[in-house]
């Protein structure tokens, strides 16, 4: 609420007409001067954006109106933002469940809730907790007791807010229930950094089967990539792969691709691929 004060000659009297807009209140009265009238907003249901009202005052004695412009400005409420996007967890029948992976809930300072629902399979996907602030981590597990081979999916949905302003991100799990053994790599990922002028830089993949059997394995590039290289120093499981990048085979940036390990009579998988080189500063 804000109070506008009228002033006129004494004991004059005023009269004000209601708000041009539904969200401006100003209640259609008279009163006498001096005074002042209350203007309240209802903001419910507007979406994030900049409005403008008008209210009058009607003088009789001198017979004179003023316009009051009312200026409202909504903002967008906090929201919720998840990371990552998307999840994927791998199980061979019979072995032991895939270990808990974490989705980063950011952001302003705001409450949120969150929930896990599947497509198939029944409720196979869990979370924990399922409710806090901005800043902190969800638990995101699966127990894939009972399910047959094939892929299933299902949705994290984080929500902040409530009402017409509430927002929801969401995170997409994949799991994939496999008969036979798959890899696993360790790390599951790479991210090398280069610099130009500098040697080659090189990094280790650990890699086994689900069921720590022995699976014999090969590598594979995506076609026209020659920025990194791999070699399998040991086939079958449990081995190493090498992954090398040279500075001299690409300018100076940032690259992304995948490297595919490939087991024999079983199944993929690829492992993320990164490199971030950069220029070496000249001294003078």
């Amino acid at each position: 609420m804000q109070l506008v004060a009228v002033d006129g000659p004494q004991g004059g009297t005023y009269a004000v007409s209601q708000g041009t807009q539904p969200w401006l209140l100003t209640r259609a009265r008279t009163g006498r001067y001096p005074d002042k009238i209350e203007v309240n907003i209802n903001a419910a249901g507007l979406a994030a954006g900049n409005y403008q009202g008008t209210f009058t005052i009607f003088s009789a004695v001198p017979a004179t109106t003023a316009t009051v412009f009312v200026n409202l400005t909504v903002s967008a409420a906090p929201t919720a933002e998840v990371s990552p996007s998307t999840l994927t967890f791998d199980y061979q029948t019979g072995a032991t469940p895939p270990a808990e992976k974490r989705i980063t809930v950011s952001g302003p300072a705001v409450s949120f809730t969150a929930t896990a629902t599947t497509v198939s399979g029944g409720p196979w996907l869990r979370i924990t907790p399922d409710s806090g602030q901005t800043n902190a981590s969800i638990g995101v597990s699966v127990d894939p007791r009972g399910l047959t081979p094939g892929s299933y999916s299902g949705t994290v949905r984080v929500t902040s807010g409530s009402g017409p302003t509430a927002s929801t991100s969401t995170t997409t799990v994949t799991l994939n229930v496999q008969s036979t053994p798959f890899l696993i790599s360790d790390p599951a990922a790479l991210n090398i950094a280069v610099q130009t002028g500098q040697p080659a830089r090189v990094r280790t993949l650990r890699i086994r089967s689900s069921d720590n059997s022995a699976v014999n394995y090969s590598t594979a590039l995506p076609p026209g990539v020659t920025w990194f290289n791999a070699r399998v120093l040991g086939s079958p499981t449990p081995g190493t792969v090498e992954v090398s990048v040279d500075p001299a085979t690409a300018p100076a940036g940032s690259y992304a691709s995948t490297l595919g390990l490939f087991a024999f009579g079983g199944s993929g998988l690829q492992v993320p691929i990164q490199r971030k080189s950069r220029t070496v500063p000249c001294s003078k």
